[in-house]
């Protein structure tokens, strides 16, 4: 299921960011963002808390905490957030990476999302496809063309147009009233019965066979698991011993503004792949694409020491008065921390999904720190 969701994240990735960026679109990012008036070319926003409830003409992308689309958009949306909803109608395609996501409007082309929940409501109509992967997915509403997902609770109650295949890691349910007008096709660990007239096609079910969480604990998962858990102990010493206040510094960040990093983290994604992808144009840029993809899967790493930090200091205080604390003790608490941090990792499902939000704020929060000491230095004519 995970090499799985990879696969479906990755194809997300490619299609969401092979779109070139338009010279006369409209940037603005801001902590609480508001577009109330219409917007006549392309748009790319950040925010903490974004609504837009006005019309974009062309391609919306969006990247924040919580983001609220009540407008209309004329072309493709993109939306990287926590919670996501979809209000207004959209021509052209929809993609979406997020927590929970709603879609309630109507879509002119294909959906395809990443996300640990998503509700296609009862009056939602999507006239292409559905691509999903997420833990729960429920659709009242109409999909014109095929659905695909890889979901962990399925809750069908809705019209699908073409074929259904999934594969569903816990349960399986569908309505009396659902309407399936192609084939169904399911991978599960229970076939479920499914009520006369839904399927007009053929139904074919496929037994998943599933591991027992204890099965899954062999030698060498366990030595994996040690030697990223050492590996992240030795990052850890090397930040503490170099900059220590630059960790706690990040750590704070996520502490009093998490979605924030969560959705900077996003961008900061975001503006490397698609930067990556311009490079990759004319063989002069390739080594500069290489080095900023390797600098993202770095980012990536290092972004679990500054989560760390931030979990430490839920438990334990980092100052006395003014005194910071010795650099032996903040490592010790990085080091339980870290431990916290990939003891999630084993939770079955769930966990790897938890770490990679956790590690993209990480990013964000690495970013923000960043720019507050650049700011600084620039202000004291260090920079």
């Amino acid at each position: 299921m995970k090499k799985l969701f990879h696969f479906f994240a990755l194809a997300l990735v490619i299609s969401v960011f092979a779109i070139p960026v338009s010279q006369a679109a409209t940037f603005k990012s801001a902590e609480n963002l508001l577009i109330p008036n219409k917007i006549m070319d392309d748009a790319y926003l950040v925010a903490e808390n974004g609504s837009v409830d006005a019309d974009v003409v062309n391609d919306l992308y969006i990247a924040g905490g919580k983001v609220t689309i009540n407008g209309n958009v004329g072309q493709d949306l993109v939306v990287a957030g926590g919670e996501v909803i979809v209000m207004g109608d959209v021509l052209g395609d929809v993609r979406v990476i997020g927590g929970e996501v709603s879609i309630y409007g109507k879509v002119g082309e294909d959906v395809l999302v990443v996300a640990a929940g998503i509700n296609i409501a009862t009056k939602a109509f999507i006239n292409g496809n559905l691509y999903a992967t997420c833990w729960q997915l429920v659709i009242d509403g109409q999909v014109k063309g095929e659905l695909k997902g890889l979901v962990g609770l399925f809750f069908l109650n809705g019209t699908v147009g073409k074929d259904v295949n999934v594969t569903v890691e816990d349960n399986f349910f569908i309505h009396k009233t659902a309407k399936i007008l192609g084939s169904l096709e399911y991978k599960s660990r229970e076939e479920i019965t499914v009520p006369a007239g839904v399927v007009k096609g053929q139904t074919k079910f496929i037994k998943m066979e599933r591991m027992s969480w204890m099965q899954k604990f062999t030698t060498w998962f366990l030595l994996e698991k040690l030697f990223m858990y050492l590996s992240a102990l030795l990052l850890a010493l090397l930040f503490v011993f170099v900059s220590p206040k630059f960790v706690i510094a990040a750590g704070e960040k996520i502490h009093n503004s998490a979605l924030k990093a969560l959705g900077i983290g996003l961008l900061t994604i975001i503006g490397v792949i698609i930067g990556g992808v311009v490079l990759t144009i004319s063989m002069v840029g390739i080594p500069l694409a290489v080095v900023a993809f390797t600098g993202l899967i770095i980012a990536g790493y290092v972004g679990q020491i500054f989560v760390a930090s931030w979990i430490g200091g839920h438990m334990f205080s980092y100052k006395k008065g003014k005194v910071v604390i010795s650099k032996m003790k903040l490592f010790s608490i990085l080091a339980l921390a870290l431990f916290i941090y990939h003891a999630v990792s084993l939770i079955p499902f769930v966990g790897w999904a938890a770490n990679m939000v956790l590690c993209v704020t990480g990013i964000g929060a690495f970013v923000m720190t960043k720019m507050e000491y650049m700011t600084f230095l620039k202000s004291k004519k260090m920079l």
